[in-house]
This record gives structure tokens, C-alpha cells and sequence, in this order.
């Protein structure tokens, strides 16, 4: 009897992995992580993007996940009640979880309904499963039990280690509030930062490399231009930091308002048990556990973003030389906050627009929006996922595929296109590439080194037909790792990027190599450069794209002839709006609706 064994979950180590392997004798380890390298394991392993079947079996993935998840938003529980119906002053709780963000990487119920369906092509009868669980996820084990019983094979649930005690008690509640209401109480207002008449307010999230921070330094002159003036802040600062923005400090919730949240928590803590049941949705039962854990998880560990909900309440009612406000992860906890907050504000003087950070596709459930979801329950009117008033996308591919999963008017998004690619890099001016050269310069922008050894194969075809060239090599900034010439094509010359700018890089080469999920291959279209994405599995999905300036190769591809770009205008493509009169068009409407 074969014996399979199952990694869902990143959380797990290579060698409590490989202790698993050993200790129920399995022959293959079948890896739905992407996250380690194969070499690693001690038996033979499966990744997800070499299974067979594999477009099928995602797209069956993303259709289950996404209408289980909207689904259960609009369930009743207890009482004729929904889990909406679990609030904070007006906002559901229930929209700040994980569960209801649906991330395909973040969460674990998208590879559990991926397994559900690799099963669903590829059970045999003489095997035998074993599906490994960190002890963090302990409590999902029934539910993948309850999903997978339809079909006839056994499954183990393998827990390693000491067992630890993940209840959220009253302690603990107490002092995450006791510290949010303490931290509150002791911030100061950031006197360095000059407080002008601010009309145009850009909300970046904590990240360091915060996409909305870079917007605003180059739409700013733009803004400038036609007397609107701009500041970007983060409504999360007070956590970490001992001042804030000083217009967002004198908004700051009063010691009683402070209070009333805690106690609101406290309450909805209290009513979580009247929720817990068993339920069915789309055919599978489940005990609603998973995701009041997850509920829970939001009163006390991420209570920060309910103190932050009311002060940004304030802020909006109290800032009405406000009249617009930008900002990234509109579909995200961090977006939905603000969203929630705006609508619970009646504010009218102002208008919220949510901009597209990065590029998403099929894959990236969490942009896969449903009426479902939009949509308040039968029992209420004021319960629906929050939303900003418009999302700016950055070209057609973008705004058709958010539209295609719901009833939304066409006019809530606003295509405008990347500001960062049409204020910025069209101030750039391309170096001269030597077109007179007989011999092409590739770059190639690594992303990790898992992805690095499947897409070898593909580079080697490129380099292989255009020998004589010279490559490039850029590493991601985030995975750091070195690469040896002997990898390449021998008849290649092989440097490293020297350059700090990625634009110096292609200002040194002919034509792009990346990763297909990368948004590099964006860059080089807003360049003007010739790009080839290196594809290497599904889940990239619906992003096939093909034309003069692009090219997706998979390995089995043959290499087409290539040609060095000669025109110096920027060639249309559906992923992005290219014209910056959009962007001016829009700025000046707002300045004279001001």
C-alpha cells in the first residue's frame, strides 16, 4: 500500500517533515507550500505546478473557496442571525478575519479545498493519506475531515510536538486592551510634520516599502499644481511610535470612548458562544469554531484596529478640509477599516478611493468579490463588505477581471492607470540600448531560488537560441542568493547588476526576463521594454498574455525570434492605462468639485 503525506501548511518544519515521512512510511511527500526545496525532503516530492491536472484542479479550487467563503457570510447561526451581525459600533467583526479575506497564501482554508479537489482527480484505492497539522491549526482538523468524507480513503491527522494551549482567555483580553488604551493615552503629536491645510490625504499601510508612499511623492507636484496639497500617514503609527500626524492626534478617542470599545469587545467575546453550531454550507457541515477562533483572535490580539476603526471615525468628522482620501489594501483588513470608517463617519465632504497596489488575476482570490458579499443579509441593511467609494486600476485586465465576479457599475472603477509608471517613469529617458549590436543583453530578475531552478530550463532555451548574448543577473531584494555562471548556456557572458536602480538595469539591456507572477514584466512595459515571463505554474492563471513586447514561455515552449524594440512609443497592452491625461483629467475634476 502507497502511502502519501500532505503539506498544507508553511507552518510546519523540513524536519518535522521529514520525521513524518519516515515514521508512517511514506513513499511521496505531496507539497500544496511551494515554500521548500525538493532536494530537501528525504523521499521523492510532488509540488503543486507538476501535478497533473493541475489547471483544472485550481480553477475548481478558486470556484469552491471563494463561494464557500461568501457563502457562510450570509448563513444563519443563531436566531435568524448571520455572523454579521457580531458588531462594533455598526461594523461586523466578522469582515476583519482572515476567513473573510480569502489571501490564497495567507490562509489556510484555499489548500484544504485544494486538496479536496486534487483528491477528486486522484484518489486510488490501494493508498493510503496523510495530511500533517501544526498545533496552531489543531481545531481545523474536523472541518478537513467533515470536507474530504466523500470520498472513500482514510485520513491521518499528525500533530507533532507538545500540545500547547491556544485559548484566548480573559487575561489576556484585558491586557491587549489595557495596553491599546495605555499606549492611546500616551502618544504626541508629531510637531515636525508641518499641519497646512491638508485637502488630499494618502493612508499608506506600516510596510517600509509602502506602494502608497511612493504614490504620493509622485502625484504630489500634480496635486500641488492645481492647489491641492497632499500627506501621506499611517492610521497604525500610534502602536509602534511615540507621536502621530498631529491633525490625526487632536481626533484621538476620549478616555470613555476607549472604554465603550473594550466593553463592546468584552460583550461580543461573551456572544461568540451563541454562535458556535453546526452548520451546512454548499454541502459541507462544520462546527462554526474555525471561525469564531478567528473572531476572537480580532478582539484580542488585533484589538488595535477597533480603537483605530473609532479614531479614524473622529478624524473624518473632524477634517472637513478633507476631499479625498487614497489608499492600498482596500479589499484587506487594513483597507476594510477605513472603508468602514468613512461610511460609519456620514462624512460627505470627501471621497474614498482604494488604488491597486499590485497586480492580481484569478488566483488572487482575495480581489474575487461577490454579490454575496457585497451584499447586506436578509435580516439587515447595514452589513455588507465594506467598500471604498472607487478602486483605481491600473488598466483594462485589472478592472474587467475585479467586475467579472460581480454586479458592481461599471463607474466604481476608475481606470486610470499605475501613477508611479505615468508621473514617474515617463520623466525617464531611455539610455541608448546599441541597436547597431549584433548580440542581445538579456535581464533577468530573479524572484526566490525555488523559482530560480524551474525556471532555469526555460532561460536556458532563450539563451541557447541567442548565443553570443550577455545576461544580466538581478537579484530580488528580498531573496538574496548566489548564482553560478555554470547554471547558463556556456556560450553566455554572465555579470551581476551592480546598479542599485532597477531602471539603470534596463537601460543596460534589449530584453526582460522575469518570473510570470512578477511585476517586473510591468515595468518593462511602462519602460518600453521587451519583456519574456518565465511561467512556471498555475498561479499566475488567467495572465497568458502574448503580443510583440511580451512574450509568456512555459518549458516546453519553443523560443520565437526575437527583435530588438526600435520605437520609442510605449505600445498599448490591457494591463496598463498609458495615457497621464487620465491621472490630470481626474485631479483637476477635484480641484474644481472643491
Amino acid at each position: 500500500m502507497n502511502h502519501r503525506l500532505f503539506i498544507l501548511f508553511p507552518e510546519l518544519h523540513l524536519s518535522e517533515i521529514n520525521a513524518l515521512a519516515e515514521k508512517y512510511k511514506c513513499s511521496e511527500i505531496i507539497n500544496f507550500t511551494n515554500n521548500t526545496r525538493e532536494q530537501q525532503y528525504s523521499i521523492p516530492t510532488l509540488q503543486v505546478h507538476q501535478i497533473e491536472n493541475v489547471e483544472q484542479i485550481i480553477q475548481q479550487t478558486i470556484n469552491e473557496y471563494t463561494q464557500f467563503v461568501a457563502t457562510f457570510s450570509q448563513t444563519t447561526l443563531s436566531k435568524n442571525k448571520t455572523i454579521r451581525h457580531l458588531k462594533i459600533n455598526k461594523l461586523p467583526v466578522y469582515w476583519l478575519t482572515p476567513f473573510s479575506v480569502k489571501h490564497p497564501y495567507n490562509h489556510w482554508a484555499y489548500n484544504v479545498f485544494l486538496l479536496k479537489n486534487y483528491l477528486s482527480f486522484h484518489t486510488q484505492p490501494n493508498e493510503k493519506y496523510f495530511v500533517a497539522l501544526p498545533n496552531q491549526l489543531k481545531y481545523i482538523a474536523p472541518f478537513i475531515n467533515e470536507l474530504l468524507k466523500i470520498y472513500s480513503f482514510e485520513i491521518i491527522f499528525s500533530i507533532n510536538g507538545k500540545q500547547k494551549n491556544y485559548e484566548q482567555t480573559i487575561f489576556h483580553f484585558f491586557k491587549n486592551h489595557l495596553k491599546n488604551i495605555w499606549r492611546i493615552g500616551q502618544i504626541k503629536p508629531n510637531k515636525e510634520i508641518e499641519n497646512k491645510n491638508q485637502t488630499i490625504l494618502f493612508l499608506n499601510t506600516p510596510q517600509e516599502f509602502s506602494y502608497l508612499k511612493k504614490v504620493e511623492s509622485v502625484a504630489q507636484p500634480y496635486f500641488n499644481n492645481v492647489g491641492l496639497n497632499t500627506v501621506h500617514f499611517c492610521y497604525l503609527d500610534w502602536i509602534k511610535s511615540k507621536t502621530i500626524h498631529s491633525g490625526f492626534y487632536k481626533a484621538k478617542p476620549s478616555f470613555l470612548l476607549l472604554l465603550k470599545i473594550a466593553y463592546s469587545s468584552l460583550c461580543i467575546k461573551y456572544k461568540l458562544k451563541k454562535f458556535r453550531c453546526t452548520i451546512e454550507v454548499n454541502k459541507v457541515q462544520f462546527n462554526t469554531e474555525i471561525i469564531l477562533k478567528e473572531i476572537e483572535s480580532i478582539l484580542i490580539e488585533k484589538s488595535h484596529y477597533l480603537y483605530s476603526y473609532q479614531w479614524l471615525i473622529n478624524y473624518f468628522k473632524q477634517s472637513p478640509q478633507l476631499k479625498a482620501v487614497f489608499y492600498e489594501d482596500e479589499f484587506y483588513i487594513f483597507g476594510r477599516i477605513i472603508s468602514a470608517a468613512k461610511k460609519q463617519s456620514a462624512a460627505t465632504h470627501f471621497t474614498c478611493y482604494g488604488i491597486q497596489h499590485g497586480m492580481f488575476s484569478d488566483f488572487h482570490t482575495v480581489y474575487n468579490i461577490s454579490d454575496k458579499e457585497i451584499k447586506p443579509d436578509a435580516q439587515n441593511n447595514e452589513n455588507g463588505l465594506p467598500l471604498p467609494d472607487f478602486f483605481i486600476t491600473w488598466g483594462n485586465y485589472f478592472t474587467s477581471h475585479f467586475l467579472k465576479h460581480n454586479s458592481l457599475p461599471h463607474g466604481f472603477v476608475k481606470e486610470l492607470g499605475n501613477p508611479i509608471y505615468l508621473f514617474k517613469h515617463s520623466k525617464n529617458k531611455y539610455a541608448e540600448n546599441g541597436h547597431t549590436k549584433k548580440s542581445f543583453t538579456f535581464l533577468y530578475c530573479l524572484t526566490s531560488e525555488i523559482l530560480f531552478e524551474k525556471e532555469l530550463p526555460i532561460v536556458n532555451n532563450i539563451l541557447q537560441k541567442y548565443q553570443g548574448a550577455t545576461l544580466i543577473i538581478r537579484c530580488h531584494p528580498q531573496f538574496v542568493f548566489n548564482v553560478s555562471a555554470h547554471h547558463f548556456h556556456s556560450s553566455v557572458s554572465i555579470k551581476n547588476s551592480e546598479n542599485v536602480s532597477l531602471t539603470d538595469d534596463f537601460n543596460l539591456s534589449d530584453i526582460i526576463l522575469c518570473s510570470a507572477h512578477s511585476t517586473v514584466f510591468l515595468d518593462a512595459l511602462a519602460y518600453n521594454k521587451k519583456v519574456i515571463r518565465l511561467k512556471t505554474n498555475i498561479t499566475d492563471s488567467s495572465m497568458n498574455y502574448q503580443s510583440t513586447d511580451c512574450l509568456t514561455l512555459h518549458a516546453n515552449n519553443e523560443v520565437p525570434f526575437l527583435e530588438k524594440k526600435q520605437e520609442e512609443t510605449i505600445a498599448k497592452n490591457p494591463f496598463l492605462q498609458n495615457e497621464t491625461t487620465q491621472w490630470t483629467r481626474f485631479i483637476n475634476e477635484m480641484k474644481n468639485h472643491a
